[in-house]
């Protein structure tokens, strides 16, 4: 009888234990995984105090990991790319101070940047007035839905030249794909602007106009997209909001002692995107580039400071 009772009392106390030790894991796995309340709202104070002001429901407790994404950009990118935007046979290939300019047998033309900027010009347009109507199209034009049905085979050609890519991509799930933000109508002309996304998330700066007839020739497309096919990639602890406000704050904090920010600062968002980052020549000669999370800080004054997600350091925008 006292064996039993015995039995049972070890059998209870492993029980506590494990519940215990259950307890212990979820615990420290909750503090892993996200940021202290009280420490999220001491550093929205802290800021306060500096004139960098951010209500704290801006803010994620979710601490993060994010995917590095490399490619490698080949050379013949810029002529395999040229054929995403036109079918006619290259004729001419001219370098510029940026990088080079593609002209096509029926005199298409395609100029590429070495930072991924491409304008695409159809034969017999002229640029400059093409810019010109694509800025008075998204001052005055009818705002219409990209998603409306009226619209579904042009968003069917520009999906089918913006996600294409030059190159194999190794396996990796994930590639950047296009965002639709906006579109304008105005007379037989549509204008779209699309932004390009990793992982459902922006690549910074990289967004294009694109403006249409009405029977779907492309006339003009002008901004930075890469058509860069992913090769591989890795997972990628972040760090945290925390340390990145506290980061801004040093930035912020200097670039006052310089004169050039005075007076109180809102955030308006602090949100993740990718920026592409070259990683050098490989021993091929090819370029090796990488696409890396980042935190953008934006204000209601409409400055914003990009800062790498991973090594914490300021990026250029």
């Amino acid at each position: 009888m006292r064996w039993n009772h015995i039995k049972t009392v070890t059998l209870c106390l492993l029980l506590i234990v494990n519940v215990w030790m259950i307890f212990l894991l979820v615990q420290r796995h909750i503090e892993q995984s996200y940021l202290n309340a009280d420490a999220l709202q001491n550093a929205v104070e802290i800021l306060a105090e500096d004139e960098i002001y951010l209500p704290v429901d801006q803010l994620d407790q979710e601490r993060r990991d994010a995917e590095i994404y490399a490619a490698v950009r080949e050379e013949d990118y810029y002529e395999s790319a040229a054929a995403f935007f036109t079918a006619s046979p290259i004729a001419d290939i001219f370098p510029t101070p940026s990088g080079l300019r593609i002209l096509t047998e029926a005199g298409d033309s395609i100029s590429f940047s070495t930072a991924y900027g491409v304008t695409f010009v159809r034969a017999g347009e002229n640029r400059d007035a093409l810019t010109e109507r694509a800025a008075q199209i998204a001052a005055e034009g009818e705002k219409v839905s990209v998603h409306s049905f009226g619209l579904r085979n042009l968003r069917a050609k520009i999906e089918q030249c913006l996600n294409s890519t030059v190159g194999n991509g190794g396996g990796v799930a994930a590639n950047a794909r296009l965002h639709f933000d906006a579109a304008y109508r105005m007379d037989n002309l549509y204008l779209v602007r699309c932004s390009q996304t990793i992982d459902d998330r922006d690549v910074l700066s990289h967004s294009v106009l694109c403006l249409y007839t009405a029977d779907g020739e492309l006339l003009y497309l002008d901004g930075t997209w890469s058509f860069l096919s992913l090769m591989r990639n890795y997972s990628a602890q972040l760090y945290d909001q925390i340390n990145i406000l506290f980061i801004e704050k040093a930035t912020v904090d200097e670039l006052r002692a310089g004169g050039e920010i005075s007076g109180a600062l809102t955030m308006e968002s602090l949100s993740l995107c990718y920026v592409l980052t070259s990683g050098g020549s490989a021993d091929s000669g090819d370029t090796m580039v990488y696409f890396a999370p980042a935190w953008k800080i934006t204000y209601t004054d409409g400055s914003s400071r990009v800062y790498h997600a991973v090594t914490g350091t300021s990026v250029a925008q």
